[in-house]
């Protein structure tokens, strides 16, 4: 239909109960034990955390992973590091060009679409979350980890877009095997952001003890 949202034209692809019982490690592979170094290093190292990335829900304004990853973390060095280091040299450029960012700002704070969340926020999240748990008696395995909130927070910004690409990857994969070495390298998504994903999947199962149940209602134009 002409008249939907481009967003909503894609083909839907199944696999059988098989891969629900695999669960998440069978499609992206399996997460590091050191779960918060990884998830830096997911973020920091690499070419794609120096890859400049635009979303249209939040203004087309340009990010990096890294830098997502340190204003959360470590909002201070996150600002530092964009304005002084020479791998954010072109961003720097995007932002104060298109957004008027100014030297030394967060440049979420110019988007009014986003909230300035920083670590000890999320902190007192997490207190109070466990606080809740607790209280359902839910036991100590299901309390949240600080590596969890800081997943489930990244996940709410710019790199939803990130994640959300690498899972609408797997179809082909569960189709069958790729046919030669090419689409196997195209279709690959082990390694990318995997403890992060299984960060944002166990947060996800934690806080659905506290979710009710209610009806949600999605558009599917504008």
């Amino acid at each position: 239909n002409e008249s939907l949202n481009p967003k909503f034209e894609f083909d839907l692809k199944f696999g059988d109960m098989s891969y629900f019982y695999k669960g998440l490690e069978s499609l992206i592979g399996a997460p590091r034990a050191n779960i918060r170094e990884t998830m830096e290093r997911e973020h920091c190292d690499g070419d794609e955390a120096k890859e400049i990335f635009r979303i249209k829900n939040y203004n087309k304004m340009p990010t990096l992973p890294k830098l997502e990853w340190l204003l959360l973390t470590d909002h201070d060095e996150g600002v530092k590091w964009l304005w002084n280091d020479d791998s954010a040299r072109e961003l720097r450029h995007q932002l104060s060009s298109e957004f008027n960012v100014k030297d030394g700002d967060d440049p979420r704070a110019v988007d009014s679409k986003r909230k300035l969340r920083t670590s000890a926020k999320l902190e007192e999240v997490m207190v109070q979350k466990n606080k809740e748990l607790g209280e359902l008696k839910v036991g100590d395995e299901m309390l949240l980890m600080k590596e969890e909130m800081l997943a489930a927070c990244l996940y709410t910004g710019p790199m939803y877009i990130k994640y959300n690409g690498i899972l609408r990857q797997l179809p082909d994969r569960i189709k069958g095997a790729p046919s030669n070495a090419q689409d196997k390298a195209a279709v690959d998504v082990r390694g990318r952001y995997t403890t992060t994903m299984h960060a944002i999947n166990s947060a996800i199962l934690k806080l659905s003890k506290l979710t009710a149940a209610t009806v949600v209602y999605r558009g599917i134009s504008g």
